[in-house]
């Protein structure tokens, strides 16, 4: 064999070898690189996840701390609504003795408005409760619902 062959050979092998390497190195890149981007689109995909359920959950606490103070509200309006029934209760009451020193039959009807007042009273606000917190309830899952 000559050594001008020979030399051509081994410069070819060399040339062979390098490219080999090169596209060798070239791919890893390649590879790295798209890895890279999964690797960074997955973080994206967690971190808009994490950003939706975070939303999802202050817009819960949100509507759970307004339906407590709703419910404070409607309390001390239930209490409001008591005294004022206490104070027709009273009323009525000063009416049936005013009326007992002067006729039995102004007594029987006062009494009876008295007892029907009461009874009254007592359902309506129960049902104006229920109302209420039905209500309350309402606007609670509304505001919490995602959006």
């Amino acid at each position: 064999m000559n050594l001008t062959l020979i030399a051509s050979l081994i410069s070819a092998a060399a040339a062979g070898l390098a490219g080999f390497g090169l596209a060798w190195r070239l791919q890893t890149a390649t590879i790295n690189t798209m890895e890279l981007e999964q690797a960074n689109e997955r973080i994206s995909l967690q971190r808009a996840a994490r950003a939706t359920i975070e939303r999802q959950q202050s817009a819960v606490s949100l509507a759970q701390a307004a339906a407590v103070q709703r419910r404070r509200d409607l309390d001390a309006v239930r209490r409001d609504s008591e005294s004022a029934l206490d104070g027709l209760r009273n009323a009525t009451a000063a009416a049936v003795r005013a009326a007992s020193e002067s006729l039995d039959a102004c007594n029987r009807v006062v009494a009876t408005h008295g007892d029907i007042l009461a009874e009254c009273s007592g359902t309506l606000q129960k049902v104006a409760g229920d109302a209420d917190q039905c209500f309350s309830d309402i606007q609670t899952l509304e505001e919490s619902w995602p959006k």
